[in-house]
């Protein structure tokens, strides 16, 4: 499956909208005194205007290392700087912590140090960018904390608008269909950006705020004009959630019953007609998906058809899957090595994160990035409260997005799942900070406790994310 590159946007357009753009978020930071916010924003805008320059920041000025790559060096060695070293021992990143580790003792079993440079680097970008997440939103609350980090995410819509207006598209290689990506390499870079951008705006919002609501619309419509199956079944779980859950909520809770009645068939029906405008796009997913238990062989008995469903996914699945397979104990323990899927003799990388992980680091590595996603859902699971079915909405759409591409190889990808981690550790605490409090009020109202006592549970301070 040959990946083309998308038309680049006219120089002076690109070059127009960045300068705009940092002009924006400039005077947003300027705003604030909080240096880990002020990072957080320029780091996130860094990517994404580094990304609409292919042609620049794909060039590589030392061996191994692109200028994209000195960029997130750069974001990893100021993050630590900033934050204080105690985030970086908590015990939800150690699964992060044992897969590099592993990683570089695939490396080492492998003589695959350069790779292990480039994923190293990826996984770092991610823990030092969900730190600083999660340390502004316990600082400013959710909403103060997407209003500094907005501005950061329009250039995305600015490029994209820019395509649009001046036709200019990436064809997709499946089915010729047109990708508006304002000039970025590929439309999976760029669609899991914009959905990073939605899982910033379905953060919630009081009921007053016009922000959520419009954020999402002009989300969805980017995701849309990208063009990128995966990330438009990876925004879904967060849609419904927004949409359905959000929508009942408004409502007090003795009308909640009449408005689940009234609002579930409106949805399912709006859900048909999105799906209708997409039939042949997705045509192909029902057909693979009928056909899938007859794709569990190896790449050489696939037929010519069956190799180009979903954009050869299943087939490329099943070659990196049999090379593991029949490659030697050394390689199905520690896998080939770390960015290796580039010297498997596939033309492309594997379009699935487990199956990418089983060749690259075998069964271990498979295992322990099983374990980064389990370890956070559990976290996602222990919050409280109306935030709870957002955050697992979330958790959800990277998933997906984790089966059908690799967000983990994309620094965009890490982007996303920064913003999701933070997010879900600082409500979590936050969940935690209530129960105590209410603890602590019921100690306080019991009487058969004594006085001094009660004076101090009611004292307890109550913290976090709000």
């Amino acid at each position: 499956m040959f990946q083309s590159a998308s038309p680049p946007l006219p120089g002076i357009v690109a070059y127009a909208i960045t300068a705009l753009c940092m002009v924006i978020v400039l005077l947003k930071v300027r705003g604030t005194t909080d240096r880990l916010a002020q990072f957080l924003a320029l780091a996130i805008y860094l990517r994404f205007t580094m990304s609409a320059f292919p042609g620049i920041s794909y060039d590589q000025i030392l061996p191994g290392l692109s200028i994209n790559a000195l960029g997130s060096a750069l974001v990893v060695g100021v993050g630590v700087l900033l934050i204080r070293p105690a985030e970086f021992r908590r015990r939800e990143y150690l699964p992060i912590w044992a897969f590099l580790g592993w990683a570089g003792v695939s490396a080492l079993a492998n003589l695959a140090f350069t790779g292990f440079i480039e994923v190293m680097l990826k996984w770092l970008y991610m823990v030092v960018l969900a730190s600083a997440m999660y340390m502004v939103l316990r600082k400013h609350g959710p909403a103060k904390t997407v209003r500094l980090l907005l501005p950061s995410f329009v250039p995305l819509l600015l490029y994209q608008g820019a395509s649009i207006a001046l036709g200019i598209a990436k064809a997709s290689e499946s089915d010729g269909s047109a990708s508006f990506i304002g000039g970025y390499n590929h439309e999976a870079a760029f669609s899991v950006s914009l959905f990073a951008f939605l899982v910033l705006v379905s953060i919630p919002f009081r009921p007053a705020s016009t922000i959520g609501p419009a954020g999402m619309v002009l989300t969805v419509l980017g995701i849309v004009m990208a063009n990128y199956r995966t990330t438009l079944l990876a925004s879904v779980p967060i849609l419904l959630e927004w949409v359905f859950a959000r929508s009942v909520r408004t409502f007090e809770r003795s009308k909640r019953v009449i408005a689940l009645i009234v609002l579930g068939p409106a949805l399912a029906l709006g859900i048909v007609l999105l799906a209708s405008l997409f039939t042949e796009r997705f045509a192909e997913l029902f057909d693979t998906v009928v056909q899938l238990p007859g794709l569990f062989k190896a790449p050489y008995e696939y037929t010519f058809v069956e190799a180009r469903l979903l954009s050869s996914r299943p087939y490329l699945w099943a070659s990196y899957i049999y090379a593991w397979a029949n490659a030697p104990l050394l390689q199905n323990i520690f896998g080939f090595g770390p960015d290796s899927w580039g010297d498997s003799g596939v033309i492309t990388y594997a379009h699935n994160t487990l199956v990418s992980h089983l060749y690259e680091f075998g069964v271990v590595g498979a295992l322990l990035t099983i374990w980064i996603w389990a370890r956070m859902l559990v976290v996602a699971l222990s919050v409280t409260g109306e935030r709870k079915t957002g955050i697992l909405a979330a958790h959800a759409g990277f998933f997906i997005l984790n089966m059908a591409t690799m967000p983990h190889w994309m620094i965009e990808g890490n982007i996303a799942y920064a913003l999701i981690i933070g997010y879900t550790i600082a409500c979590r605490d936050r969940s935690r900070a209530l129960a105590r409090a209410r603890a602590s009020r019921a100690i306080a109202r019991a009487p058969i406790i004594p006085a001094p006592v009660r004076g101090l549970a009611a004292r307890v301070p109550v913290t976090g994310a709000e």
